[in-house]
């Protein structure tokens, strides 16, 4: 697995932590990502581990990972469709990715 247990303290929108491991309310664990054009990008963590962070953040397969993601007004949206869910709800697991290479 490509994660640790160590604390990144550099907050970004909404507290979350870059590359931080936080589990939805589902129990399925995603990888918060920079804001990028307004919205916090989530990719499950499954994902990343096994195809890295260049496949899955790439434009050409974004279509493909970015399955969730948190808007503006800090609202969890599934394939366009908010949920339910606040970035609040994420639940923080306390590991942070620390490889940001390609899976192996």
């Amino acid at each position: 697995m490509s994660s640790d247990t160590s604390q990144d303290s550099s907050p970004q929108g909404f507290g979350l932590r870059d590359y931080g491991i936080y589990q939805l309310p589902d129990g399925v664990e995603v990888v918060v990502c920079p804001i990028s054009d307004g919205i916090t990008p989530l990719f499950f963590l499954s994902d990343w581990d096994r195809y890295g962070e260049t496949a899955v953040r790439t434009e050409e397969h974004s279509g493909a990972f970015l399955i969730y993601q948190i808007d503006e007004s800090g609202r969890v949206v599934r394939l366009g469709q908010p949920t339910k869910w606040f970035s609040y709800d994420l639940l923080d697991t306390g590991r942070t990715i620390t490889s940001l290479t390609n899976a192996e």
